[in-house]
């Protein structure tokens, strides 16, 4: 069995369409809301799963 979701920490997200921010407490500057992304060609994944390291950047640094 999958593992459960995750519960909201920073946004209401039970509807997709509206998302909005939880405003109480409101947390500011965390690590948490960072954003990084990487991209990676040519991966092949077998029916035992794969590990993969990568660099990842901000997207805004």
């Amino acid at each position: 069995m999958g593992e459960a979701p995750l519960a909201d920490a920073f946004y209401h997200t039970e509807s997709l369409k509206a998302v909005t921010l939880f405003t109480e407490p409101y947390t500011a500057n965390t690590d948490a809301k960072d954003a990084a992304y990487g991209n990676e060609s040519g991966i092949a994944i077998s029916d035992k799963g794969t590990t993969l390291s990568m660099p990842l950047q901000r997207p805004f640094a």
